[in-house]
């Protein structure tokens, strides 16, 4: 058993809310209905009609009208908050008054000056309950990454390459708002930077620019970030070019690879444990991280979650490197 299931199934019923019907609430959905606990799902999307269509092809309990549906009809104590970046905004205004837990899909704004908006509007109401989740932190490759880099072998200087890819005109196609497009390195990139916090140590010291952004044109950025660690970082991305999104660290003669992000290539073998076993298989059946990462939520494990503050650190980092 995963460390803090069998605290999940002995407590509480649990009412979650979702606000969203698009793809992530479909995903929350799957991974929220495979937890063996007592629970209710309801939902808000944009319209009741879509909230109706969205509960009866899933097989939920309540559609909700309003917020204050979510909070008076169906006491609703975990929110899930799943809406467009453009949405998001508008949105905290309606919750802030609520005593809800939230686990907010990113990006916490569609760039830098929303997310600052955002942040400073949680911390003057006093919110302390609201976690932003970034997937990718709970993958199986991921943890298993860092626990390989306790080892003494990777305890010396390391060489990160980061390589980030970007299709701006896909986003066109499917009617992503032209504000995310514009800032989609905050809105999107930032899964790959987040592994600079998560892979390189100590605080950012320079930042040499080879190729700098250019907008919605083919072209690669290109990045050296230098750590106080002595750490190094090559950042590379992709826009409106072909490329994978991986992660090589190096240190010496030892290596960790992912690429496809969910793999994990190293010169360096863990012994998998049950626990192990099971938070893979769970990669391959749910979006990856996300069942981990929900459960870390319900238990109050804060460890993977980005907080507002945290979130707004890693927004200035992005803002840094694209500067």
């Amino acid at each position: 058993m995963v460390d803090g299931m069998a605290d999940l199934k002995s407590s509480k019923d649990i009412n979650f809310g979702i606000v969203g019907t698009g793809y992530m609430a479909q995903e929350y959905v799957e991974v929220i209905k495979s937890l063996k606990i007592k629970k209710t799902i309801s939902v808000l999307g944009s319209s009741f009609l879509k909230s109706n269509s969205f509960i009866k092809k899933h097989d939920l309990d309540y559609a909700a009208k309003s917020i204050s549906d979510l909070k008076n009809k169906f006491n609703v104590n975990f929110l899930i908050i799943c809406v467009r970046e453009e949405k998001l905004y508008q949105l905290v205004d309606k919750i802030i008054k609520y005593n809800w837990k939230c686990l907010c899909e990113k990006p916490l704004g569609y760039n830098f000056n929303q997310t600052n908006k955002i942040v400073s509007k949680l911390k003057k109401n006093n919110i302390k309950n609201f976690f932003i989740g970034l997937n990718r932190r709970s993958y199986f490759s991921t943890r298993s990454a860092i626990k390989i880099l306790k080892k003494d072998s990777f305890k010396k200087k390391r060489k990160i390459e980061i390589i980030d890819q970007e299709n701006l005109e896909y986003q066109k196609k499917i009617g992503t708002n032209k504000k995310v497009i514009n800032n989609f390195m905050f809105v999107n990139s930032i899964h790959l930077i987040d592994y600079t916090n998560i892979f390189c140590r100590g605080n950012i010291k320079r930042i040499e620019t080879l190729s700098p952004y250019k907008g919605n044109i083919p072209h690669v950025v290109s990045k050296i970030i230098y750590f106080t660690s002595g750490d190094e970082c090559i950042y590379k991305c992709y826009w409106n070019l072909e490329a994978r999104w991986s992660i090589t660290i190096k240190s010496g003669k030892s290596f960790i690879k992912l690429k496809p992000l969910e793999k994990i290539f190293s010169n360096y073998k863990l012994k998998k444990s049950s626990t192990d076993k099971k938070l893979k298989k769970w990669d391959k059946i749910y979006k990856p991280g996300l069942k981990f990462q929900l459960i870390e939520f319900l238990k109050n494990n804060q460890t993977l979650l980005l907080t507002p503050e945290m979130y707004l650190s890693l927004a200035k980092r992005i803002k840094k490197i694209y500067s």
